[in-house]
């Protein structure tokens, strides 16, 4: 495995884990306890980060394109690590919510540059393996961030946000010294050397070639945003589990996904796409509905991991078909407008769960959700998306 590219896994961890730990654990914890907020701001500060990280990321990828991911990751690096900082000396409702925004416009270039630089870096051939592999860096470090930032916040707020901030420091230095290499410091291509209207209307022509990715891209990140919400609630409410029994139950679902995205990301390398989509929401959507009328632990534990791997098999197929269906040399910028599109899906998602929950009943999010999966099954069943696309090798 080539340095640069290993780097560019870790830094995705990295950043991931920050960005975990801050949102999850820290802010609640530290903002009503320390600072003696309310968790209405604890709010409008996690709002803040992922407004900001998917209204940028499209530029981002942009210049991630134009002037290499080894830049605008070196440039975002230092604008989190900088808000870490801001975070811990403010105390004005206001300059705490704009640092959590300055963050995550700062962890905006993270993913478009990591999907850009790694998918350069690679063969055609191995574009679902090296999707999955970036999945598994998001997974880890996302996981492992509350976690250890609840051990350090046992401590003081102080150790936690050093935690945070060495990660981020950890993550510049790896973009500084080992993401080099040819194609990561730029382009001189010629889409970029046109105006800037020309370049517009070529991206246009781009999106109109693959714009029947978009409704699909966005019900995919809906129906997880349905459930982001409820789900702590429901498992502590309704499934009677304990924050140690949902902790390892989260921790059964990703570890599940670590060790099959791989293998999984290389049958996608061989086969094509479409049955594994078609495999992953149908068989996920029916045993989410068995899940909400699960009380036996060892079964709710069954049903999460056989989910976790049929969101194994979505995974990097899905990514695969979007890095094919774009051009190499604006890949970051058009995978960014996919981020944007689904983190809009995200977080219509959230809204809806959470409205579902309090109008109708508990248990129809979970409901809705499994019906927009079964939707997409048969979507990608009956239409021939790999055909209605032009898939690029390059």
């Amino acid at each position: 495995m080539k340095l640069p590219y290993l780097a560019l896994l870790v830094i995705i961890g990295l950043v991931e884990f920050a960005r975990g730990g801050l949102i999850v654990s820290l802010l609640p914890t530290y903002l009503p306890h320390e600072l003696g907020y309310s968790m209405a701001l604890v709010g409008f500060a996690v709002s803040a980060q992922y407004v900001c990280d998917t209204v940028f990321k499209t530029p981002a990828g942009y210049l991630s394109d134009r002037f290499g991911p080894r830049t605008v990751l070196l440039a975002g690096l230092a604008l989190s690590a900088l808000a870490l900082v801001i975070m811990y000396r403010a105390r004005d409702p206001g300059d705490l919510v704009a640092a959590a925004g300055l963050f995550g416009l700062g962890a905006s270039p993270v993913w478009p540059a990591v999907i850009s630089g790694a998918t350069h870096l690679n063969p055609a051939h191995k574009r679902a393996t090296v999707m999955g592999s970036v999945f598994i860096g998001w997974i880890v470090g996302g996981g492992s961030g509350p976690i250890l930032t609840n051990f350090f916040l046992g401590r003081t707020a102080g150790q936690a946000f050093a935690l945070l901030w060495a990660a981020v420091l950890a993550g510049l230095l790896l973009a500084a010294v080992l993401v080099r290499g040819p194609g990561l410091h730029g382009t001189r291509r010629r889409f970029f050397q046109a105006p800037i209207r020309e370049q517009f209307r070529a991206v246009v022509r781009d999106l109109r070639g693959i714009h029947l990715l978009f409704p699909a891209m966005f019900l995919q990140t809906l129906a997880v945003g349905i459930l982001i919400p409820v789900l702590i609630r429901y498992a502590r409410d309704y499934l009677h589990l304990s924050h140690a029994l949902f902790a390892y139950l989260l921790i059964a679902g990703a570890a599940t996904m670590a060790l099959l995205l791989i293998p999984l990301g290389r049958l996608a390398d061989h086969v094509r796409h479409r049955p594994l989509l078609v495999a992953g929401f149908l068989l996920s959507a029916p045993l989410l509905v068995a899940l909400i009328y699960t009380r036996s632990l060892p079964a709710i534990f069954g049903l999460v991991m056989v989910i976790a791997a049929c969101y194994s098999l979505i995974l990097p197929a899905w990514n695969s078909l979007l890095t094919k269906a774009v051009p190499g040399d604006k890949r970051g910028m058009l995978m960014a407008v996919f981020m944007t599109v689904e983190g809009l899906g995200l977080a219509v998602g959230a809204a809806a769960g959470g409205e579902l929950w309090a109008s109708v009943s508990p248990q129809t999010p979970f409901l809705v959700c499994a019906g927009v999966l079964a939707v997409m099954g048969v979507f990608y069943l009956l239409f021939p998306l790999e055909q209605a696309v032009t898939l690029r090798e390059v």
